[in-house]
């Protein structure tokens, strides 16, 4: 059925997003084509490519399996309840976090000594500084979604960092052949 809209229509719009940065470009008509003897689509080459990456450091966004926990007070002075967040993505530059718990963060708010455990590679504690905080639906519950930006990262630290997201795309790579 969405084959037959595709064809039926006069312009698309195609959006991936391969290893997190944004690829968008538009054509016109699509047409019926075999390509090594299995159907296909076929369309003029587009005039215009979009590859689109706001950030200032690249960041990889975590498939469920890879997702680690961070730990981390809002005092201070380390005291008061400890929470717990997931690193759904990570770059040199900061790390997104999701948390089941509905948190008031304001941007610019340091997070003192957070604690990102990366299994048996390391465990990285370093400040974060909160850049946005937002509700999220994920299905039925709401979480809090925290962009943060590492503070002062150490060259071991931010190593420690790639090897991660080096190892990351290497297993992901290997899963798709």
């Amino acid at each position: 059925m969405l084959n037959q809209r595709l064809l039926a229509t006069d312009k698309a719009t195609f959006v991936a997003n391969p290893l997190g940065v944004r690829n968008q470009f538009h054509t016109g008509r699509m047409r019926k084509a075999t390509h090594q003897g299995r159907p296909a689509f076929v369309t003029s080459i587009p005039h215009k490519y979009v590859r689109l990456q706001r950030r200032e450091f690249f960041r990889l966004s975590l498939p469920v399996v890879l997702r680690m926990p961070c730990w981390f007070y809002l005092a201070p002075n380390g005291s008061g309840p400890r929470y717990q967040a997931t690193v759904v993505d990570i770059g040199v530059g900061g790390i997104g976090l999701e948390s089941g718990r509905l948190l008031q963060l304001a941007p610019g708010q340091i997070i003192n000594a957070a604690m990102i455990d990366f299994g048996k590679q390391a465990h990285l504690r370093t400040d974060l500084e909160v850049r946005h905080s937002h509700l999220q639906n994920r299905g039925i519950h709401q979480v809090t979604h925290i962009g943060c930006r590492f503070v002062q990262l150490d060259p071991a630290d931010e190593t420690t960092v790639q090897r991660f997201i080096i190892k990351a795309q290497a297993d992901e790579r290997a899963k798709f052949g």
